[in-house]
């Protein structure tokens, strides 16, 4: 299937305007990266190798939940044009790691 990149792009603002879900996920955009939390009791290949994060929504139907998930999935950096109706709606939480590794540097205290 190929798409071009402004569909690509608008499926994620249809996305955000459907509270933050697609179909059993959860959108988290951190600083101007989307990305999807799809569900831990999926089968099969795993977001980042099945890496531990730990998120906190900051904005939208989310707000102040926090998860800790090994099937994130990267979409890619948010085109400057998307910027504004794709702005930020989670971030990273830092601390100690879980499991013993951090998935990304900016995890660290």
């Amino acid at each position: 299937m190929n798409i071009d990149r402004n569909e690509f792009w608008n499926n994620k603002v249809s996305w955000k305007e459907n509270g933050d879900t697609v179909l059993d996920g959860r959108c988290v955009r951190i600083k101007g990266a989307h990305y999807l939390v799809a569900p831990e009791n999926e089968r099969g290949m795993r977001g980042f190798g099945g890496a531990i994060f730990k998120i906190r929504w900051t904005s939208g139907p989310f707000e102040g939940e926090e998860v800790v998930t090994t099937n994130l999935w990267h979409q890619g950096t948010i085109p400057s044009d998307y910027a504004e109706r794709l702005s930020d709606n989670a971030e990273w939480v830092k601390g100690e790691p879980i499991g013993g590794s951090y998935a990304f540097l900016t995890q660290r205290v």
